[in-house]
C-alpha cells in the first residue's frame, strides 16, 4: 500500500496537470501561439 505522503504527491501532480490542460489561456498559448512552455513533450 502507498503511504500518505506518496499518495498526496501523485495526487498533486495529477491535479496540477489536469488544471493545466483545462486552462483556456494555456490552451490558446499552445494551440494558437505555438508556445508550449510548461508542457511535456516527447520530442
Amino acid at each position: 500500500m502507498v503511504d500518505k505522503k506518496t499518495q498526496a504527491y501523485y495526487k498533486d501532480i495529477f491535479l496540477e496537470s489536469l488544471d493545466d490542460i483545462s486552462s483556456a489561456e494555456k490552451q490558446e498559448k499552445a494551440w494558437v501561439q505555438g508556445d508550449y512552455n510548461g508542457f511535456n513533450t516527447f520530442i
